[in-house]
């Protein structure tokens, strides 16, 4: 949600007196979307002293178990896509040292009982690494 992003960011930099913070687009159930983001990050020249990871999807009716990827919705968005995006921004963030990464996780797993076994999503067509 691009217009959610841009609020936060807005509130950051009101915050904290900065004018430097941002909001972009990524899909992280897509591999694409992130290494395009990144690429795209690297071709701007801009630093980047602060990458907060922070997903917290559990699934929505109606969307798919499994991305165009292959991979299990949840594990893609909430790890790793998160994941992938770090490493490819790993150039960027040494060269605008000081810089941080901020991995936020949920406590999600103590709210109840997966409803979803892992042996369901291997039969879903063009699921691999489960």
């Amino acid at each position: 949600n691009l217009t959610a992003a841009r609020a936060a960011a807005e509130a950051v930099a009101m915050r904290t007196g900065s004018s430097r913070v941002s909001a972009a687009r990524l899909d992280l159930a897509s591999v694409a979307s992130v290494m395009e983001f990144a690429r795209e990050w690297e071709e701007s020249d801009e630093l980047l002293h602060v990458l907060v990871n922070n997903a917290d999807y559990r699934g929505r009716a109606g969307d798919p178990l499994v991305t165009a990827d292959g991979l299990e919705r949840v594990v893609q968005v909430n790890h790793l896509s998160q994941m992938l995006l770090t490493e490819l921004l790993t150039p960027v963030l040494s060269r605008s040292s000081p810089s941080r990464v901020v991995h936020v996780v949920s406590d999600a797993h103590r709210r109840g009982r997966p409803a979803l076994e892992p042996k369901a999503v291997r039969g879903q067509e063009g699921a691999k690494g489960l």
